[in-house]
């Protein structure tokens, strides 16, 4: 526990040795302080980590171990100056109250201080309010761009429909003669081809009788015949036609198909089109980029104070974040503050007055040691320049004054 109790004492600006000497209730005083300012210690080493990484990145470590460690020397060499007593105590005093400029100084610094760290703490908040800002911001710089691509892209898109509409009407035209010639041809293959079967079946009935017939009854034979082949040529002929109809259907319908798929790609093509203007806006020379950095994001974060609509909610936020931030800065010193008067403080005034009286002590025998040392020095008055001799100050002479004395 010594190593625990030391690090307090330590933190608290205590001194060790002295405080050993003190009574339970001014250690226990002194351990309570040291605790406020190994927390108050913690506490803005955190805060101000996290400050300087958000403005410097992981180089921002080296800031955020600086700053409190500033912080925490300061408050201890404010805990270490004798504290200025009062009522019964106050004989023990070694001097009049000063104006604690030092305290005055910290104070201000707390202030200056606290308002960065709330400035950044609001900030990263506020993110979420800066990206809309700033993409609202970024959006209207651009509308007329965005406007102008998208019209071209629509544009584009009605071309290639009115295209896809004209070739499909050419192609339904085309599909309805085609199947109309289908449908003759069709028509005149079964009508050719019934006539034809009957053609046949009168042919080879008259050729069942013919050798009984007369002559002249051989006649209807060969009609039948001729009737045969003319109708098996027309729906020969017909068929023809009815395949080259089916094959054209074919096509036609192949080419019907073709142009909806082209027109669902084209819909596809437009969707994605649309939805990368931002990269077509950005390939343009007159595309306004996004500010981004931290003096854009204060300056829009700056700009809500003053917004009608988030105002209130970011001045009462940002007032009661600084209290707390202010607080936790001034709570060494506020501990301080408040701490009673006791042994130790007397102690302190005790041992200071020892050790000057030792220090004085010890340069008297010093010097008392050098002159006991040293020969006497014999010191000569030198007269003033208006009542010196003309052999005065000549060595060689000097005989001649001691005579014409």
């Amino acid at each position: 526990m010594n190593w625990l109790l030391n690090s307090l004492w330590w933190f608290s600006g205590t001194d060790s040795e002295t405080i050993k000497t003190c009574p339970a209730r001014d250690k226990a005083l002194r351990n309570a302080l040291g605790l406020v300012f190994l927390l108050n210690y913690a506490a803005l080493l955190l805060a101000w980590i996290k400050v300087g990484v958000r403005y410097f990145g992981w180089a921002g470590f080296i800031p955020g171990l600086i700053v409190p460690s500033i912080f925490l020397a300061l408050d201890r060499i404010i805990a270490m100056r004798h504290r200025h007593l009062s009522g019964i105590l106050a004989v023990y005093n070694i001097g009049q109250a000063d104006d604690k400029a030092e305290v005055k100084l910290r104070v201000a610094m707390a202030l200056a201080l606290s308002l960065a760290t709330t400035f950044t703490f609001q900030l990263d908040q506020a993110n979420s309010l800066i990206r809309d800002k700033t993409q609202t911001q970024w959006k209207a710089a651009n509308s007329a761009l965005r406007q102008e691509i998208t019209a071209q892209v629509e544009a584009e898109y009605t071309q290639k429909l009115a295209s896809f509409d004209q070739r499909q009407k050419s192609l339904a035209e085309q599909r309805a003669i085609t199947g109309e010639s289908l449908a003759d041809a069709t028509d005149t293959v079964k009508e050719s081809s019934a006539k034809a079967r009957a053609a046949r079946d009168q042919q080879s009935y008259e050729k069942g009788g013919l050798d009984g017939r007369p002559a002249g009854e051989a006649l209807k034979f060969h009609a039948q015949r001729e009737l045969a082949e003319r109708n098996e040529g027309i729906a020969a002929e017909a068929h023809s036609r009815q395949q080259v109809a089916t094959k054209a259907l074919e096509a036609i319908d192949d080419q019907l198909a073709k142009i909806a798929l082209d027109r669902l790609n084209a819909e596809k093509d437009k969707t994605t089109r649309l939805a990368q203007v931002d990269e077509s806006m950005r390939q343009d020379s007159r595309f306004v980029a996004e500010k981004v950095g931290l003096f854009s994001d204060a300056t829009i974060f700056v700009g809500f104070f003053f917004d009608p609509d988030v105002a209130a909610g970011m001045w009462v936020m940002s007032l009661l974040m600084w209290g707390v931030l202010l607080a936790l800065e001034l709570s060494a010193l506020i501990a301080l503050a408040i701490l009673p008067a006791s042994a130790y403080d007397i102690a302190l005034v005790a041992n200071l007055r020892v050790e000057a009286a030792k220090l004085v002590a010890a340069a008297e025998i010093k010097l008392a040691q050098q002159a006991s040392q040293s020969p006497p020095v014999q010191v000569r008055a030198r007269p003033r320049p208006g009542n010196q001799r003309p052999n005065q100050g000549n060595p060689i002479n000097e005989g001649v004054n001691r005579e014409q004395n």
